[in-house]
């Protein structure tokens, strides 16, 4: 698969601009439905046609956004520009880029225009996705949008940047509201559309009999029908289909729209359940401007979509001036990625036996004939354990789309009745509520079939954790059982003590000793938060990494006492922003000894982040005053007087070692040779069981 760990797709808007400095229009999706941009960059196949390669290292330079994203250059220096949707209506950010480094600058938050009255905030609708481009062909971009006010009308917001020269604030930024309305035509419900309208009478336009709707329009602007006036592709809110309106005047203010065809295109039209929406790009690099459609919503209301399948792709087999759109696939970058519909859960365990670790997702569901249910998906790997390759092998793991009705499935695997195997722990939500089961591992008697759904029993929790509600398993009191944490909705950790008796035990019990661990309490701003508990720096201690719903991370040392407030180590900023709702597990995939994330997205997919410590998370302050590693800097020898016995390790500053191990001996000095290493800053790290880890930083010199 080219891009596995892409992260998966739901309602995605696309967009093209030059990221890399090679010349070639690259490739920029923002999904609706989590916020998250995701960059792929252009590459060439044997034919000379485009590969979209997912080059996630820009996009922690695209400033956040949400509901709509154009680029468009407004100011005219060959790079597009961003325009996205803001409280008051748009705000813009200038392309600032260089020598394949991507930056932006806000330029305006909100954007104004001249109204009726004067200046004022150019508002849309947040539900709307306008046109904005170079309409008039006179060299500065235009805004073309569904009046907010009754959202039946178009409005013409002309650009006279050309014309008025640095009459605003910001160059290429003029815009004046053209008329009462625009093209001559108003909207009503599906198909349902109204020409020859005036939009040159004073005043507000007024429709007889006209219905409010709900707003909710997405509009594209290409010449479908090549006769040098560009068309309007439009998708609502409340409809399946796109339609094709056609323009019989100039490309101007005048614009006047006369026709219309409901099935556009003609072959194999663009059909949703609701809401679809136009793209028109070279997506195949040969060229001629291509169609992609998806559906503009921010959730699967109803459970209406099947999200793992929601990008169509319409190739021009045209020409430039008159387009032939051919339906191609309903997957385009989707068949490319792991995307198995909408909120992906990861898991991990050795589920064949061969000593890797093989991987279940679980999903929010899928539509199927017995309707909307949820499956787990079960990959195998078949690589090896430092260099895993997963193989889908099952895409309904214990066949729980046939035996339960249950959407929302999230797989843990922790070993719960003590027999030293992972069994597996499911949270979902059932037709009569919260359900969470422990499935034991029977691998000891059934090598081939180790879980069966029949097996399963159920966990009673000392409070209601619902399927929304995150959960992480590890040993926080150090007695020897997994317990149970739970990232509450309201921003908290509650933390769960396993106080189920000592041995093999089929029933499993938990006792709450805190709603707020490491001090994780009430944070209505950083809800449902996933969790992750884990060894991330191999220090023998675990730490808590959280991940909230709009997307906040952090990592916490535990305190003492869990009620006791934590450490906050690192944010994480290395992980940009990873979009809303995710999932997290922590496996060591690489066979560095340390666990390495997979975050499964709210669009259905992954993404794959390898554990570097380049902030090692080992440094605590010291508890010895003296130095026990000097003299620092060095040119070459560090003498160690150890605080303790144990094992001393050289690591770099990402937390690979750097120099094999060797034994030490409480307060026996002994000589460290760094003779062999280039110059820079190295820790030295000193472990022993029951001990705690000492980490000293030392220059070396040359």
């Amino acid at each position: 698969m080219l891009n596995a760990w892409a992260g998966g797709l739901n309602a995605a808007q696309f967009a093209t601009m030059n990221l890399n400095a090679d010349a070639q229009p690259d490739l920029v999706v923002f999904d609706r439905t989590n916020n998250k941009i995701s960059t792929f960059l252009s590459t060439t196949n044997a034919t000379g046609g485009s590969i979209w390669q997912y080059a996630p290292q820009y996009e922690g330079s695209f400033p956040k956004v949400g509901n709509w994203l154009i680029l468009s250059d407004y100011d005219g220096d060959g790079r597009k520009d961003l325009f996205s949707s803001a409280p008051a209506g748009i705000q813009v950010w200038r392309n600032t880029s260089t020598g394949g480094t991507v930056s932006w600058q806000s330029v305006v938050n909100p954007l104004y225009h001249e109204g009726f009255n004067g200046q004022t905030n150019l508002y849309l609708s947040p539900t709307d996705v306008p046109a904005i481009l170079d309409y008039d062909g006179d060299g500065d971009v235009d805004i073309i949008a569904f009046d907010y006010a009754g959202g039946n009308t178009a409005v013409y917001y002309q650009n006279l940047s050309k014309q008025r020269q640095n009459t605003v604030a910001v160059p290429g930024l003029d815009f004046k509201r053209q008329g009462n309305c625009w093209g001559n035509f108003e909207k009503e419900f599906c198909n349902d559309f109204r020409f020859g309208i005036s939009c040159d009478a004073g005043g507000r336009v007024g429709i007889p009999n006209a219905r409010p709707e709900h707003s909710g329009n997405a509009l594209a602007l290409f010449d479908v029908n090549g006769d040098g006036s560009k068309d309007i592709v439009f998708g609502y809110v409340s409809c399946n289909n796109l339609a094709a309106i056609y323009n019989t005047g100039p490309n101007s203010e005048k614009a006047n729209f006369t026709r219309f065809d409901a099935d556009f295109p003609k072959v194999n039209p663009v059909k949703f359940p609701v809401f679809p929406a136009a793209y028109f790009e070279d997506v195949d690099g040969d060229g001629l401007i291509d169609l992609l459609a998806t559906p503009n919503v921010s959730s699967n209301e109803g459970y209406l979509f099947d999200f793992k399948a929601s990008t169509l792709f319409y190739k021009n087999k045209g020409t430039a001036t008159k387009p032939n759109f051919t339906y191609v696939q309903n997957d385009f970058l989707q068949a490319d990625m792991i995307d198995v519909g909408e909120n992906a859960a990861p898991a991990f365990a050795d589920l064949d036996g061969d000593g890797d670790l093989d991987m279940l997702v679980g999903q929010a569901g899928s539509p199927g004939t017995n309707g909307y249910r949820a499956r787990l998906w079960r990959f195998d790997n078949t690589g090896t354990a430092a260099k895993p390759s997963f193989t889908l092998t099952n895409t309904d793991f214990l066949g729980l789309s046939k035996s339960d009705s249950l959407t929302n499935l999230r797989p843990y695997f922790v070993d719960l009745d003590g027999n030293k195997l992972p069994d597996l722990v499911i949270s979902a939500t059932s037709p009569t509520g919260n359900l969470l089961r422990w499935v034991p591992n029977m691998g000891l008697v059934d090598l081939v079939n180790p879980f069966t759904w029949q097996a399963a029993q159920r966990i009673t929790l000392p409070v209601n954790a619902s399927p929304a509600e995150a959960l992480a398993f590890g040993d926080v009191d150090a007695d020897g059982k997994p317990d149970m944490l739970v990232g509450g909705n309201a921003g908290n950790v509650s933390y769960l003590r396993n106080t189920t008796p000592g041995g093999t035990s089929p029933t499993v019990t938990f006792a709450l000793q805190t709603t707020a661990l490491a001090g994780i309490g009430l944070d209505l701003s950083n809800r449902n938060p996933a969790l992750v508990f884990a060894d991330m720096n191999a220090d023998g201690k675990p730490e808590l990494l959280t991940i909230s719903r709009p997307g906040t991370v952090n990592l916490y040392r535990l305190a003492d006492k869990p009620e006791q407030p934590g450490t906050r180590l690192d944010s994480l900023t290395g992980l940009g922003f990873p979009g809303l709702n995710v999932l997290t597990a922590a496996a060591d995939l690489t066979g560095d000894g340390l666990p390495d994330l997979m975050i499964g997205t709210q669009a259905g997919g992954l993404r794959f982040v390898r554990n570097t410590s380049e902030k090692p998370l080992i440094l605590a302050t010291e508890t010895f005053f003296k130095p026990w590693a000097y003299p620092n800097p060095t040119d070459r020898f560090v003498t160690i007087m150890p605080p303790h016995a144990g094992s001393l390790d050289v690591l770099s500053t990402d937390g690979r070692r750097v120099l094999a191990g060797q034994l030490v001996v409480k307060q026996a000095e002994c000589r460290l040779d760094l003779g062999n290493l280039p110059g820079g800053v190295y820790l030295l790290r000193l472990t022993a069981p029951g001990e705690p880890t000492k980490v000293s930083r030392v220059v070396l010199g040359r």
